[in-house]
């Protein structure tokens, strides 16, 4: 007998109960690509696991309460905002200045020490020849606190990368990825994740036109970020449910399924933390 919507053959009403379900549920990830993230997670915990960058950091959310600014307004506000984000990432001690007019500090690549940026950047980590280390933004993402907010956690996750005395777990060319994954293991999964790509409509009523736009936002894509997301809560101990309802809707589904996958790594995790270096030795502010 057959389907007559589908024309595929109908199946006993008990083929799920036998076990008989021939698709086995493929990973988030493929294996490859998985085992690269999950080398940067052991290597990152081997680094930092006794350090406040992962002790004291938590899962941040885009809830009320998490970024309050007391009704300050422009740089003032990402001042207020990016005091926040160095807390909840254990670095408030960490000395950094923060510029805005990211374009200003675009011209001066000569005269500085600083990460590969963006074709148009959002956001710049800057150390230079006197060890004074600055962020810059685009002024443009006070409008999106959200994209803000995962912009200056990247950067910040650059200094604390590049203050990792130990041998980088990747490809130099693919330090922007793995510095998104530090954002991440900072507790900002959910901010990158959701900023990670965006969809715009837009209507002009006096001109009558009509269109849509997308953006890409940092370096990772959205399946790699959730499941970094999924390694930071399972190194974490903790459930994706505070997360699933702050997430865009594919996403919250995607971290379902990537929390499953992340299970398999429990115990190596677990490993690289018993096994992390001494605050003492491990990566740490000046």
């Amino acid at each position: 007998m057959r389907n007559d919507a589908t024309g595929l053959p109908r199946r006993p009403a008990r083929w799920h109960s036998l076990g008989m379900w021939p698709f086995k549920r493929q990973p988030v990830l493929e294996d490859d690509v998985a085992r690269w993230h999950v080398d940067n997670m052991v290597w990152l915990l081997r680094n930092l696991a006794y350090t406040p960058m992962f002790r004291e950091t938590r899962l941040v959310l885009p809830a009320p309460g998490y970024f309050d600014t007391d009704g300050a307004a422009g740089h003032a506000r990402a001042e207020a905002i990016f005091a926040k984000v160095k807390a909840y990432a254990g670095m408030a001690d960490w000395p950094v200045q923060l510029v805005s007019d990211v374009g200003t500090y675009e011209y001066q690549r000569g005269d500085l020490i600083q990460a590969a940026a963006r074709p148009t950047p959002l956001g710049l980590f800057m150390r230079d020849h006197d060890e004074v280390v600055r962020i810059a933004y685009a002024p443009a993402l006070l409008n999106k606190p959200v994209n803000l907010i995962a912009t200056l956690a990247h950067e910040l996750a650059h200094y604390v990368v590049t203050s990792i005395e130990d041998t980088l777990p990747c490809l130099p060319e693919e330090e922007e990825f793995l510095t998104d994954q530090t954002a991440c293991f900072l507790g900002f999964g959910v901010f990158l994740a959701n900023s990670a790509f965006e969809f715009d409509q837009w209507r002009n009523d006096g001109t009558g036109t009509q269109g849509w736009s997308t953006q890409r936002n940092g370096y990772l894509g959205e399946i790699d970020l959730i499941f970094d997301l999924a390694l930071f809560l399972t190194a974490k101990g903790e459930p994706a449910d505070a997360a699933l309802p702050c997430l865009k809707p594919h996403l919250a589904d995607l971290l379902k399924k990537a929390m499953k996958d992340a299970e398999a790594y429990r115990g190596e995790l677990s490993a690289a933390m018993g096994n992390a270096y001494s605050y003492s030795d491990a990566c740490r502010a000046d």
